[in-house]
């Protein structure tokens, strides 16, 4: 073997040897090789070429291998990514969704489809834009992890609130989102930090200061009123011991209620007095799970103006004493929280007739004291929010059961540490009855000028009209009669009969209405057939109604007995269906129907007549403002019909009433109860 030749176990393989001899005689150098080298050198290649083919098949096995291992770990990928509860977004730069699986697009409340190529900031609440973009701009400019909380627009919940985390991807323009729905840990913290606040101004509302002790008997916390009693210490109480703040001691009191505490486990409490200032000091132990003592509530209230009100209060007791027996007008003492009477005047036992010992302990309730219990609730709540009450109308129940009208006034007091109410009754009952008597009287008299101006008014014009056609037309009968003009004379006779009608019926109606006012018509209720006396009513009508061709329909039963007055129930009838001819234009039609509802006899009379105006409607059945309308003929009426129905029917305890529409007609109804309400 010629000089520069290598071993191929140094690693020179034989088609760069063959390369390297075919490049060397090639430059020109003295190159010649033996058959065995080119042999040799042939089966060198030979062997080469089936290494290769070794190589390519293990190449492409590896290769194969690799394509199957990615599949495998790709479809699992894929199945974490799309199953997984956390929500994944990939964003570009912009905000642009390009993937996401089924949490995420769950997330955001649509279908997949819709949301690719969409604007995430689209589905991000107002109050969390800025966050987002702040979060973005971080994750791109740092390249590393980042995360943040946003809440969501969410159509089905109040409120979305999730925890994203990102990375960026490969190419640093896309970023790969986590988003995990922390909305029940938030509405929990938020509910927490709610409860928490809530407590906290609870606690400084209190207007006792109150400080938490551990077992140590130092202060853990305090609220302000606490702070307010002792502002020299503020704050900077937290830490120390109860009786360095409330005593201005290094040691506790031998007095000291929490010393005592310490010893009972129980409730403990004194009156203090700390630099001239009163204090109601309180201790309370808590406990915890396994009961035992955690600590305690100090509980401090200033109770000096408290102290003094009652040295006051005793000093002038004995004045107190003889201004409450002298007093003209009932006076007790009770206390607020339970209305117990503490004390009462001699007055009070003489007007109410109770004696002393029967109503000392006693309360207004247990007494029936109050014919109206409320008004004592009413007085308290006049008192809660003003401080006192004056002159308060009242109606007493004596021990006898009489009602007494008293003007009432009360204000809180203290007595023994208890709050209580002095309260001072004047009794006006007979000063409410005599006024309420002269303004009966009042009304009367009202009521008696308005009738009395009435009848003038009435007899004034109503009568003035009739007798001047009396009068006209007399005098021109009796020219009449001296030509003998027996047409004329007949239709002057005919007009001086209607007036004469017309007076009569005014001057029967005055007559009736005037004796009903004074009750000398007698009242005789007996049991009479309703459908009869309507039959009868129905026929006095029954020629006037014909000439104006007017129907009328009875809608009656068989029988109906009703116990009332014949004589006046028949003269409701009467004016009833009378008025509703004369206001029927012809060829119109009249209803008349009674029945019996629950123990109440109902009759209405009905019409297609004219109506009544809105205005008219208020002024009728009332004296004072009685109108007289014309008729569809220019039929008179006196005025009185419609009054004397009223005083009829109430007579018998019932009521009457109308409804009607102007151009649409009328209805009148009327009921007699047919029991207990009759008045004899």
């Amino acid at each position: 073997m010629k000089k520069g030749k290598k071993n191929i176990a140094e690693g020179t393989l034989p088609g760069k040897r063959v390369d390297a001899d075919i490049n060397k005689n090639q430059s020109g150098s003295d190159f010649t090789m033996s058959e065995a080298d080119i042999m040799k050198l042939l089966h060198e290649l030979e062997v080469h070429r089936i290494e290769l083919e070794k190589q390519n098949k293990e190449l492409e096995l590896a290769k194969e291998m690799a394509e199957f291992a990615a599949k495998q770990y790709g479809d699992l990928f894929e199945e974490i990514f799309e199953f997984s509860p956390a929500g994944y977004i990939t964003l570009d730069r912009e905000g642009t969704i390009y993937e996401l699986n089924s949490s995420g697009a769950n997330i955001l409340g649509k279908k997949r489809g819709e949301l690719e190529n969409a604007d995430l900031r689209l589905f991000v609440s107002q109050d969390s834009l800025s966050v987002l973009n702040e979060f973005l701009t971080r994750l791109f400019k740092t390249n590393h992890k980042q995360t943040c909380e946003v809440s969501f627009l969410a159509k089905e919940k109040p409120s979305l609130y999730v925890y994203i985390e990102g990375i960026v991807t490969g190419n640093s323009e896309k970023c790969l989102l986590t988003l995990i729905d922390i909305s029940e840990r938030k509405q929990a913290e938020e509910a927490l930090a709610k409860a928490a606040n809530q407590w906290q101004i609870t606690f400084d509302a209190l207007n006792d200061g109150v400080c938490l002790l551990g077992t140590d008997h130092r202060i853990l916390r305090c609220n302000k009123a606490m702070v307010d009693l002792f502002p020299e210490s503020g704050y900077e109480m937290i830490g120390k011991p109860c009786w360095e703040i409330v005593h201005g001691t290094p040691e506790p009191h031998e007095y000291c209620p929490l010393n005592n505490m310490m010893k009972s486990f129980k409730r403990e409490s004194a009156d203090i007095n700390i630099a001239g200032k009163w204090f109601e000091v309180t201790v309370d132990p808590f406990f915890d799970n396994d009961n035992l003592l955690a600590g305690a509530v100090h509980i401090v209230r200033d109770i000096t103006d408290k102290k003094v009100s009652l040295e006051n209060l005793l000093r002038s007791e004995e004045i107190f004493r003889k201004a409450f027996k002298l007093h003209p007008g009932m006076v007790g003492i009770s206390t607020i929280k339970d209305g117990k009477y503490i004390e009462i005047n001699q007055h009070f036992t003489e007007i109410l007739g109770w004696e002393h010992e029967e109503v000392i302990g006693k309360t207004a309730f247990e007494l029936g004291l109050y014919a109206d219990f409320n008004q004592r609730s009413e007085m308290l709540s006049l008192i809660e929010q003003k401080g006192s009450v004056k002159d308060y109308e009242v109606k007493l129940r004596t021990k006898a059961g009489e009602v007494r009208i008293g003007l009432f006034s009360a204000e809180t007091i203290v007595m023994g540490q208890k709050e209580c109410l002095l309260v001072q009754v004047s009794d006006v009952t007979e000063r409410i009855r005599a006024e309420k008597a002269l303004k009966e009287s009042e009304i009367r008299l009202t009521e008696l000028n308005a009738t009395k101006d009435r009848f003038f008014s009435i007899i004034a014009h109503d009568l003035k009209s009739p007798f001047n056609n009396i009068l006209g037309f007399s005098n021109l009968l009796a020219d009449l009669v001296k030509d003998k003009s027996n047409n004329e004379i007949v239709e002057y006779a005919e007009i001086i009969k209607n007036a004469s009608e017309q007076a009569m019926d005014l001057l029967l109606n005055l007559l009736e209405w005037s004796r009903m006012q004074t009750g000398r018509i007698p009242f005789n209720p007996e049991a009479i057939d309703i459908v009869r006396l309507v039959h009868e009513a129905c026929k006095l009508s029954d020629v006037t109604a014909r000439l104006k061709s007017i129907g009328i329909i009875e809608e009656l039963p068989e029988k109906l007995i009703a116990f009332a007055d014949k004589a006046m129930i028949g003269a409701v009838m009467r004016n009833l269906i009378s008025n509703a001819v004369k206001y029927t234009n012809s060829g119109g039609y009249i209803v008349v129907s009674a029945q019996m509802p629950v123990n109440e006899l109902l009759v209405s009379v009905s019409d297609n007549g004219v109506g009544i105006s809105k205005t008219a409607l208020e002024k009728l059945f009332r004296i004072e403002e009685s109108i007289s309308t014309k008729g569809t003929r220019n039929e008179k009426g006196t005025g009185l019909g419609l009054l004397l129905c009223k005083e009829f029917v109430e007579k018998h305890g019932g009521r009457i009433w109308v409804e009607s529409e102007s151009g649409k007609g009328s209805t009148f109804y009327f009921t007699i109860p047919m029991k207990g309400s009759i008045q004899v």
